[in-house]
């Protein structure tokens, strides 16, 4: 069906180059005569797959198949209409009706005339971007011998010129006229005012003023030049900046150019394609005009503005706007960052707005309250630099009711010590294929487990218990050996997202969480982009309403969705999306996976994250950069960890301030040998709110932001 919208580029093309004509006007007729095959009353039953359901819901057919093959699948018919709807599972049948509204723009331009066979192609209606024209139409004749056919002219008179014999053919008819088409061939009629003024433009021939040819045969011993483009560096320059103008021009004849140039009317002593203009300090609008000559036609001329100002103010940019918590409960507060440069260094002011809610503060940060009523609120930022510059943009809260969450175990919980034995009493035991017990998060031997991301899996028996339909959180830890930028990878699969649910990794490095429910499929990605050789505490929810991401104990990203979760008969696959399927396999590392019937609140998405993550103060490593890492949980209460890292042994000072660089505590202030230590920091004595947190040692220093919730 993609003919419909060749034909509405093709056909207007024959009035500028109608060498074409014939071959597009044949076209066409194919085009027609083959295009109704899509269309159910236009085949016989065996040749089509969605005869039964277009005789009951669209008897007249004016909904075309997808797609036409030569042969059907698995036998002889031809030809047949169908489509991958029903074989991709996407749809209950193979018509399509984004592909048959394409129909419309074939429809626009044909019609048909006296004579079957022979249709009429306005050349015109397609022509989008067209001048001021005369209607014009193509007709070709597929026949062994002439055909007359009758022309509609209207109460008018007329001129019928044909554009491939460059000749009028008829003279002031009105009503209906007869020509005779020759066989094989086609005729490309324009109606112009019988006996308007003819004038030429080189090659175009006018009538009145209007071109009705754009090749006749009007005979030009020369051709003057055509100015292709005229184009500066930057059309605003400052006092006293360069510029370079350029003119870029042709000659069909290939005579000798020359270029003059001139500044507000003033000429300038150029004879360049190119003008080197150094700006006044002056501010004004400067027009530049260059006129372009062959020697022997008069020269044409176009002119380009270019505005002087003694400065350019560049408007500042919001890299981000991030919030402590994307996710909190109604009245509780979260703190949101505007994350925003300027180019000038100009000094920023924000101005913070939100319909619902209380804002506190007026800098980059804030923190906003939430109303006392659950729902989805956008806070917006504009960042001004007092100079006419400024850049807008919101983030979304969701704000909830925890009054009623729901508590519970988990279904299925692999910790992977030393086997995938579930550890939640349901006897949800995995089957371990080639996957290799290894080194856990902490360094830990025998506590996870690699996948090659060949043929390695870890295969789930399917049983009532893992096929709740309610609610669903999926918790796990990941780390990736390797990225696929050429396909997705499945750290873990129900079904795939045909069937139940999964968690993928797609070609674009985002974690995608995808459940099939009686109302749909919903995909939702991560904003995160992962990186291979990293650790990532992976969650994904679903609770019948809302649909969530969590990575590292922080909401990623989250909309809505509705449905029961579709029940399948096949078997958890974890490092792969199906049993049997292996073209997807995850390659790296999974650790602690948890499967929940339930969607678990923030604060236990919080809880597992900063519970796996501080099991050791220190891990016997020797790093190879300083480091010092964001806190964990962020936001927190009261208790939060701090890991940095030591090259080299030295004497270290970890402290605590407050947002006017008051020092709240100090964590650490002694020698310590290179390695990798965590800190744990109880803030149960200080008030909510931003706190920064720095590390000293020799040769380095570092700050970090943290927010401690009430």
């Amino acid at each position: 069906m993609n003919g419909y919208e060749m034909a509405g580029a093709l056909v207007p093309m024959v009035r500028y180059d109608d060498r074409f004509a014939r071959a597009i006007g044949k076209w066409v007729l194919n085009l027609a005569n083959a295009s109704r095959l899509f269309y159910t009353p236009f085949l016989t039953d065996s040749l089509q797959d969605g005869e039964a359901w277009s005789k009951i819901y669209d008897p007249r057919g004016y909904i075309a198949h997808e797609a036409m093959r030569e042969f059907a699948i698995g036998s002889g018919n031809s030809p047949f209409a169908t489509g991958d709807a029903i074989s991709g599972g996407w749809g209950a049948t193979n018509f399509a009706l984004y592909g048959s509204s394409h129909v419309g723009i074939l429809g626009g331009i044909i019609d048909t005339t006296n004579v079957l066979g022979i249709l009429k192609l306005d050349v015109c209606k397609t022509d989008y971007f067209q001048d001021e024209s005369y209607s014009t139409y193509l007709y070709y004749n597929p026949y062994t011998e002439a055909k007359t056919i009758s022309i509609e002219i209207g109460s008018g008179t007329v001129d019928l010129y044909d554009l491939l014999t460059n000749q009028f053919v008829l003279r002031n008819v009105s009503g209906n006229a007869e020509l005779t088409i020759s066989s094989d061939e086609a005729v490309l009629l324009a109606l112009t005012p019988a006996g308007g003024t003819i004038s030429y433009e080189e090659e175009k021939m006018l009538v009145d003023g209007i071109v009705v040819d754009y090749n006749s045969d009007n005979i030009v011993s020369n051709h003057k030049p055509r100015i292709k483009a005229l184009a500066v560096d930057s059309a605003t320059v400052v006092f006293n900046q360069s510029v370079n103008i350029y003119c870029t021009a042709v000659d069909r004849d290939l005579d000798q150019l020359s270029f003059d140039w001139a500044i507000n009317g003033e000429t300038v002593d150029c004879d360049s394609a190119v003008l080197w203009w150094s700006a006044p300090a002056e501010e004004k609008v400067y027009s530049i005009r260059c006129s372009v000559s062959d020697g022997t036609a008069v020269p044409v001329s176009d002119s380009i503005q270019i505005t002087v100002i003694e400065a350019i103010n560049h408007a500042p940019s919001i890299t981000d706007i991030i919030a402590s918590a994307g996710k909190i409960d109604m009245g509780d507060t979260t703190f949101i960052s505007c994350i925003a440069s300027d180019p000038d260094m100009d000094v920023l002011k924000y101005n913070w707005f939100s319909e619902f809610g209380i804002i506190l503060g007026a800098d980059s940060t804030i923190s906003w309250v939430a109303p006392d009523s659950v729902g989805y609120y956008y806070i917006k930022c504009t960042v001004s630099d007092n100079r006419g510059g400024e850049d807008t943009d919101s983030i979304g809260i969701v704000v909830r009711d925890s009054s009623g969450s729901v508590t519970g175990d988990p279904m299925a919980w692999y910790p992977f010590s030393g086997n995938a034995n579930d550890y939640s009493g349901l006897n949800n035991h995995g089957v371990v294929n080639g996957a290799d017990l290894t080194t856990n998060r902490f360094g830990n031997a025998n506590s996870a487990y690699y996948f090659n991301g060949t043929s390695d899996n870890i295969r789930v028996p399917n049983s009532a218990s893992l096929n709740f339909t309610e609610a669903i959180t999926v918790s796990f830890w990941m780390n990736a050996a390797q990225l696929y930028n050429d396909r997705e990878s499945y750290p873990i699969s129900h079904g795939n997202w045909e069937n139940r649910w999964k968690i993928s990794i797609i070609p674009d490095k985002r974690i995608r969480w995808t459940v099939k429910s009686s109302d749909g499929i919903k995909d939702l990605d991560s904003k995160v982009k992962v990186t291979a050789d990293t650790w990532y505490h992976v969650v994904g929810l679903y609770d019948g309403s809302n649909f969530e991401i969590f990575i590292d104990g922080t909401l990623d990203n989250h909309t809505s969705f509705s449905g029961t979760i579709m029940t399948t008969n096949i078997d958890l696959m974890i490092g792969q999306v199906l049993p049997n399927i292996t073209a997807y396999n995850f390659n790296g590392i999974i650790d602690d996976v948890r499967i929940y019937d339930y969607a678990l609140s923030v604060e236990e998405i919080v809880q597992l994250y900063s519970e796996t993550s501080a099991i050791h103060t220190e891990i016997k490593m020797i790093p190879e950069d300083f480091a010092l890492y964001q806190n964990y949980p962020n936001p927190f209460n009261p208790v939060t960890t701090i890991r940095y890292h030591l090259p080299i042994g030295g004497n270290v000072k970890l402290q605590v301030f407050n947002l006017t660089g008051g020092l709240i505590q100090t964590l650490v202030d002694e020698y310590k040998p290179a390695g990798e230590y965590f800190v744990s920091w109880n803030a149960g004595n200080v008030s909510s709110g931003i706190y920064f947190y720095r590390v000293q040692t020799d040769g380095f220093t570092t700050v970090k932001k943290c927010v401690k919730l009430k």
